[in-house]
């Protein structure tokens, strides 16, 4: 991953309401959930979450598929494992300082990605 991927994915979930959102969908996993529900449950305007859907689907946080009905969101669980694999690659020994699983050094990301997948 570049570091400007990692900015613009982290800064997407670097707002209130976004970050909220993005842990209803990942909470709902890869049934997802209507737009309409999960602006009922963050109790903010349809256009609003409209808005914060847009950026965490421009930052390849959050996929949109249409259903018969409507169109349901939910996380990106191989780009949220890509993010963590990026913040702990460098993360070896030290891994077990923090509760993480130690990782390889070979290689780091793949390591990680088998630990939480």
């Amino acid at each position: 991953m570049k570091t400007n991927d990692a900015v613009l994915m982290l800064s997407a979930l670097g707002q209130g309401t976004r970050l909220e959102a993005f842990r209803i969908l990942m909470q709902r996993g890869s049934r997802g959930i209507a737009a309409s529900d999960l602006s009922h449950m963050l109790e903010i305007p349809q256009q609003a979450l409209a808005a914060h859907l847009m950026v965490l689907t421009l930052a390849g946080l959050v996929v949109a598929r249409r259903t018969s009905q409507s169109i349901m969101y939910h996380a990106d669980a191989t780009r949220l494992r890509e993010i963590v694999g990026f913040l702990l690659a460098d993360c070896r020994d030290e891994c077990t300082e923090w509760g993480l699983p130690a990782i390889a050094a070979s290689s780091p990301q793949r390591a990680l990605m088998e630990n939480y997948a």
